[in-house]
């Protein structure tokens, strides 16, 4: 196409070189002269969906784009619809913990709206993501998840109140009690500092269990 456009090309170099300005690619140029219709539509198509569309639907909608509609440049796609691709797993993360900070698990969600975008584009194309360009997810292990959660749910906490609480509850074990939460406390480095605060917690809390009638 651009030997069709582009007069006296001396190198392949100048095949890539639009008013000056030299491309990664030949099809950047294309693009450059106007000769790919380039992804707007599709991005306004997709930009539409979002009003009336959970994250899901958008994410079959976008790879259905990606299997049938010849999209130029998917990673720039995605990086402009990713926060809406993967909005339904933030959700789910903040009405589980309402306190934790989502920076810091952004990687996460993206990696799960990949392998999520992954699986319909195999039902429907046979083909992974980085075939269309875009990066592999990581395989998210069952165990791991729910690992991960409760490792969240453990980290999750206000360690000044979380002090208070059990400088409440400690006088209220019985002898016996006590012993055990001795025992298991010591048993720790206390060089952990704020973790043992957190197994102290957790101790009082299964020993109340036990206690109950």
């Amino acid at each position: 196409m651009l030997l069709n456009v582009v007069k006296g090309p001396t190198s392949f170099k100048t095949l890539k070189s639009v008013n000056g300005i030299l491309y990664p690619t030949y099809q950047a140029a294309c693009l450059a002269l106007g000769l790919l219709e380039g992804d707007n539509h599709w991005s306004d198509t997709l930009t539409d969906a979002r009003i009336s569309s959970n994250a899901s639907k958008l994410r079959e909608l976008f790879a259905i784009i990606l299997v049938f509609c010849n999209v130029s440049n998917p990673s720039e796609l995605w990086d402009k619809f990713q926060d809406h691709l993967m909005e339904d797993y933030v959700r789910d993360f903040q009405r589980h913990y309402p306190d934790a900070d989502i920076n810091a698990h952004l990687e996460n969600f993206s990696n799960r709206a990949l392998l999520a975008l992954q699986d319909v584009l195999l039902s429907i194309g046979g083909n992974t993501l980085p075939h269309y360009g875009l990066p592999s997810p990581q395989a998210i292990d069952g165990i791991v998840e729910n690992l991960n959660r409760e490792y969240i749910e453990h980290t999750n906490f206000d360690p000044v109140e979380l002090q208070h609480w059990i400088n409440q509850n400690e006088p209220r074990l019985n002898s016996e009690q006590n012993q055990i939460y001795r025992l298991l406390t010591d048993s720790v480095n206390t060089k952990a500092g704020v973790h043992i605060a957190y197994l102290g917690s957790a101790i009082f809390f299964r020993l109340k269990i036990s206690a109950s009638p």
